[in-house]
């Protein structure tokens, strides 16, 4: 069995009691978690640094006694690392794809704030459901699953709202195609 004691821990303050507590709920559920990261984002290496870097943020916790159930917490945080890399890595990719406009072709920075200004005066516009929808859908880029957890809807009814919303937008700002 691994144990997380070491010397420096020892002299650290945290009681062998508390690793081993820790360390036993770790290999008990590092498989699992392992499998999970792995479904979640498809490789190997990165579900393995993920699920360290949330046993990483929780032994915080647990070292504090914030955390009741150890596992579920342990899956929970896996859970967000995973969500939040996503999130950073299509931020960063409409990012990179924003940057990549050549200017000479009719696209500048000044351009894009004039749009983002007209886009946003016309999503003032909406109600404010769909407004919500569309914001959490394609600014947060939540999935259209997590968008409803959000809202506190069903699935169909985020699609709903995002079916008319972005057709209002569009004939606000006198586009006929998406």
């Amino acid at each position: 069995m691994m144990t997380l004691v070491s010397a420096e821990s020892a002299s650290a303050g945290i009681r062998p009691a508390e690793a081993d507590a820790f360390s036993r709920v770790v290999a008990e559920h590092h498989r699992r978690l392992a499998g999970l990261a792995y479904a979640l984002c498809g490789d190997r290496d990165l579900a393995e640094d993920l699920v360290a870097e949330a046993y990483a943020r929780v032994w915080p916790k647990w070292r504090n006694r914030q955390v009741d159930d150890l596992g579920p917490y342990l899956r929970r945080a896996l859970v967000n690392l995973v969500h939040g890399r996503r999130r950073r890595r299509a931020l960063e990719r409409r990012e990179a794809e924003r940057r990549r406009v050549d200017w000479r072709e009719g696209q500048s920075p000044e351009r894009d704030v004039d749009e983002r200004d007209r886009l946003w005066v016309a999503l003032m516009q909406l109600p404010v459901d769909q407004r919500a929808a569309i914001v959490l859908r394609h600014v947060e880029d939540l999935s259209e699953e997590e968008t409803a957890a959000v809202l506190g809807v069903r699935p169909g009814t985020v699609k709903s709202r995002l079916s008319r919303g972005l057709t209002q937008l569009r004939e606000l700002l006198g586009e006929s195609d998406g």
